[in-house]
């Protein structure tokens, strides 16, 4: 089976699974135009594929890392970056106008 093959690959099973939407996707626009008969793809199922070990930051390098970052906006994007999880696109399209602004009394 086609799957069989990313996933032996060492892909990812979200990899896996936007390969066959994908195909199934493709399939199912043949038979709305009357080009295929049917959805081969249709009762695919996704191979069984380990969990690999996601590789982790030590935390001690954290501290390092920071304190060897220059400037402030080089420190903000460092902590924002470790803290809130954002794509790299959505955290350097970040301006100082973009947080919410601090109450004068705090």
């Amino acid at each position: 089976m086609l799957l069989n093959q990313p996933a032996a690959e060492g892909y990812s099973y979200n990899v896996v699974y936007h390969v066959r939407d994908l195909i199934k996707a493709a399939l199912a626009e043949g038979l709305d135009q009357d080009v295929l008969e049917r959805n081969v793809a249709r009762k695919t199922v996704i191979p069984e594929i380990a969990e690999r070990e996601k590789p982790v930051l030590p935390v001690e390098w954290y501290a390092r890392l920071l304190a060897g970052l220059e400037t402030a906006r080089d420190r903000a994007i460092f902590l924002i970056a470790c803290f809130c999880a954002l794509r790299p696109s959505e955290l350097f399209g970040l301006t100082w106008d973009s947080g919410h602004p601090v109450p004068p009394d705090l």
